[in-house]
C-alpha cells in the first residue's frame, strides 16, 4: 500500500507538472472517489447480512454474466 501510495504521488507531481491535472479533472476524481468510498462501504454492510449461500449464488451469477459479456463482445 505504501509503495502505491508513492507511485500515485510522483504520477500526480508529473502529471501536475506537464498540465494534465486541472481542477476539473481533480474534482471528478475526489467526487469518485467519495463514490467509490460509499459503495465499498454499503456493499461491505450488504455481504455482512447475506446468507454464505446466497452471497456465493450471487458471485457465481455475476462470473457468468461477466464471461457471456466479454464472449458476446468479442464478436
Amino acid at each position: 500500500a505504501v509503495t502505491a501510495v508513492a507511485m500515485h504521488l510522483v504520477k500526480t507531481g508529473v502529471y501536475s507538472r506537464f498540465a494534465l491535472l486541472t481542477g476539473p479533472i481533480l474534482g471528478a476524481g475526489a467526487l469518485m472517489s467519495l463514490v467509490m468510498i460509499a459503495g465499498s462501504w454499503t456493499g461491505k454492510r450488504l455481504i455482512e447480512t447475506m446468507p454464505k449461500e446466497k452471497f456465493e449464488l450471487l458471485i457465481e451469477a455475476l462470473l457468468i454474466l461477466s464471461a457471456l459479456t466479454l464472449i458476446l463482445q468479442a464478436k
